[in-house]
């Protein structure tokens, strides 16, 4: 008996929108796989072949069951697949990848096209194998609705040979279990209008800012031309793109020692003072000239409710403010001081004999920007025969 040792890790990273579980293998640059409407199949020799260039993330898409396991959690806000666009961007954010290659297969392709055209800088390559999303213009869209399981999955395949070499005769219960799964949240994202977007084609983007349409012509150069300094033209003024709602949070802490968990609550609010309801914010939080971000998730009044935990020891004062995620740099919207300060050495010791004597100092640093005043120094556990 001979048995293969994985090539291959199971991670799981955690969003405000819920959890995301991925695959991954291989050493390179990042390259993300995004899987099929039948699920993650897991780690395939299709992966395996690709992690031997990149490291490559095999993530299961939010509501999409990995075959052979129970029903994944149903992200109940999300009704297109722009959604789960925005939660996978904001699953490749908390993994700190600012530059990848995107595969999607199928439905995966859909999302992958809707990551794109939010975040165009992200993505060295994009690359779409059978991918959805776009109306073809001749014959009609399959309807899995009115096939079996068995005979969809089949149908995906060019080669039925191929099929048969991944499933081997019927599929397993377990698999067909989660296809059935899947349909269901397809079914909750896709199916009006069916399995294609009508605004995929032509999206604005998503970070919010002005845009000029940059028109080229014979960008090859391959017509000769007396004059080439006229194939460019530049719109004369700029696509506005504001964000679609604004966000504002803030806190009830004013000032607390370091280590203390800071609580923020806020809204998020579309034209018109309507909610922005289940809806991703972007909390900044900015001191001494560094901004992290975390991610907050509105609920149906269109309020939001985080706790932030600062790094053991740090201290200052701090800016917060709240924004869409296309919102770069939002303006301070409320501050607080965490305080604390830090001794040098942080354990002094000192040696001595009977009948002699020692000195030394201790430096005390101010960690945040308020002042701190009424200190006092005491002597704890000290040697009886010993004089200070």
């Amino acid at each position: 008996m001979t048995t293969t040792t994985p090539t291959w890790t199971e991670e799981v990273t955690d969003l405000a929108t819920g959890k995301v579980r991925q695959l991954r293998g291989g050493t390179g640059d990042p390259l993300v796989v995004l899987h099929q409407d039948i699920g993650n199949p897991g780690w395939l020799d299709f992966h395996e072949r690709l992690a031997q260039r990149f490291t490559v993330r095999a993530p299961d898409l939010p509501g999409y069951s990995p075959l052979g396991t129970e029903q994944a959690e149903l992200p109940a806000w999300a009704r297109h697949p722009r959604d789960l666009a925005i939660i996978m961007l904001q699953w490749l954010d908390k993994l700190r990848i600012d530059r990848a290659t995107l595969v999607g297969l199928g439905f995966g392709g859909w999302i992958a096209a809707e990551m794109a055209t939010m975040d165009q800088r992200r993505f060295g390559h994009l690359v779409l194998v059978g991918a959805m999303g776009l109306q073809p213009k001749e014959g009609e869209i399959l309807d899995q609705m009115m096939v079996s399981h068995h005979d969809y999955v089949k149908r995906g395949f060019r080669d039925e040979a191929a099929y048969e070499r991944q499933y081997a005769g019927e599929p397993a219960p377990e698999h067909t279990t989660a296809w059935d799964f899947n349909r269901e949240m397809t079914a909750r994202i896709a199916w009006k209008p069916y399995l294609f977007s009508q605004t995929l084609p032509i999206r604005l983007p998503q970070t919010a800012g002005n845009y000029w349409v940059i028109v080229v012509t014979d960008a090859a150069n391959n017509v000769v031309e007396l004059l080439e300094d006229n194939n460019v033209g530049v719109s004369l003024t700029p696509v506005q793109v504001a964000p679609a709602y604004s966000a504002v949070v803030s806190t009830d802490l004013e000032a607390a020692p370091a280590n203390t968990p800071v609580p923020l609550t806020g809204r998020a609010s579309r034209g018109g003072g309507q909610p922005a309801t289940f809806s991703l914010v972007d909390i900044h939080i900015r001191v001494r000239g560094t901004t992290r971000t975390i991610a907050a998730l509105t609920d149906v009044a269109g309020n939001f409710a985080t706790t932030w935990q600062p790094l053991q020891g740090e201290a200052g004062y701090y800016e917060i403010a709240a924004g869409h995620p296309g919102e770069a740099t939002p303006v301070a919207q409320d501050s607080f001081h965490l305080l604390g300060l830090k001794a040098q050495p942080e354990r002094p010791s000192v040696r001595l004999s009977e009948g002699s004597s020692v000195g030394g100092s201790v430096q005390i640093e101010n960690l945040s920007d308020v002042p701190l005043t009424g200190l006092a120094v005491e002597l704890v556990s000290k040697p009886p025969n010993v004089i200070i």
